[in-house]
């Protein structure tokens, strides 16, 4: 499954009232000592059913700066990216 058949799954769960608030390529920038460092994109975040922001990046192959990336990303703003 590719990331639009991925999206076109999320874009049903959000019709049938599973998730709400569906967004794509969220910009996420990373800034150390007010100096921007880089800028991270995820795929899609989104509420689930009980109201928790998922944030989801949709990986066909992922690499060893992406896993970087993710792991300050999710260090400096507090929550887990969902690699699918």
């Amino acid at each position: 499954m590719g990331e639009a058949q991925h999206y076109a799954d999320l874009v049903i769960l959000q019709k049938a009232g599973e998730i709400s608030q569906l967004e794509i390529q969220i910009p996420f920038q990373f800034v150390e000592s007010g100096k921007p460092i880089f800028k991270y994109i995820c795929d899609f975040r989104y509420l689930d059913r009980d109201g928790i922001t998922q944030i989801v990046d949709y990986k066909g192959y992922d690499t060893a700066i992406g896993k970087l990336k993710r792991k300050l990303i999710e260090a400096r703003f507090g929550f887990k990216i969902k690699v699918v």
